[in-house]
């Protein structure tokens, strides 16, 4: 069990993201309205996102960062319930995986 946050507040973060999965399924099988780029975003990266948080609350290592082992802020938790990495770790990660800038050479993107 996680030493940093209380069985409540984990019990509580279990329960928003329980509620949270069930809501994107509704939400992205049946909302007709939603972009299929969202829906899609929602199922395949959202969703497993949620499931990984729920998984590590079972097996006890909710609230730890992946990459360091630290445990992520409470904070952190209440916005990102299914972080899995610190903020510092996720920046990192984030740098690391995230597209290189596209180069525009086109006349109207020149600096003068």
């Amino acid at each position: 069990m996680c030493k940093h946050l209380t069985h409540e507040f984990i019990e509580g973060r279990r329960l928003h993201l329980v509620n949270r999965r069930k809501v994107t399924i509704d939400r992205s099988t049946v909302e007709s309205s939603m972009p299929e780029a969202h829906r899609q975003y929602k199922l395949f990266t959202v969703l497993p996102a949620i499931d990984a948080a729920l998984q590590r609350i079972e097996a006890g290592d909710y609230g730890y960062c992946h990459d360091c082992g630290e445990g992520i802020p409470q904070k952190r938790l209440e916005l990102r319930p299914e972080a899995c990495r610190c903020v510092s770790c996720q920046e990192a990660f984030e740098k690391v995986n995230s597209p290189q800038e596209v180069v525009r050479e086109h006349p109207l993107f020149a600096r003068a």
